[in-house]
């Protein structure tokens, strides 16, 4: 679903902009803390699980607060 979102948003390397950049960071907001539900529902135990979560929230979390959604409004 990332992927198709990131073909279709309004961005230089868009195939299709259809999405406007603010709507992309609006459907990615709740994205970034639907990555820790692995670590409620105790997913977290082993270590390589709990590697790739961590990293994949890391990454989406620094993606998401260095993303100036608002650029493309100009």
């Amino acid at each position: 679903m990332q992927g198709a979102l990131n073909v279709f948003t309004n961005q230089p390397l868009a195939i299709r902009p259809l999405v406007p950049f603010r709507v992309h960071g609006q459907l990615e907001t709740p994205f970034v803390p639907a990555l820790l539900l692995p670590w409620l529902t105790g997913a977290l135990k082993q270590r390589n699980a709990r590697r790739y979560f961590v990293s994949c929230f890391s990454i989406a979390l620094a993606n998401y607060l260095l993303t100036n959604y608002k650029y493309y409004e100009r």
